[in-house]
């Protein structure tokens, strides 16, 4: 790959947190419904792409809503 500007690498960072925003707002609707979704808000405020990895694979293990939630509140989201 040739020499990336600023701007690509704000725009590829920003694609990234795109795409795990929606990847873990999906995981939460399939697994808890539309009731998933009343943690939107607080999975959109991250922005530290090594933490919205770890909570995309963290969240296979999480079996309730209320877990996703503290969970997340560990992480102080």
């Amino acid at each position: 790959m040739g020499y990336v500007s600023t701007a690509e690498r704000i725009g590829i960072k920003k694609g990234k947190q795109e795409g795990l925003h929606n990847n873990i707002i999906d995981i939460l609707e399939i697994k808890f419904g539309k009731d998933g979704l009343s943690l939107k808000n607080s999975i959109i405020s991250i922005e530290d792409i090594k933490k919205l990895q770890k909570i995309r694979h963290n969240l296979k293990e999480v079996q309730t809503l209320s877990e996703a939630k503290k969970y997340l509140e560990g992480l102080n989201c």
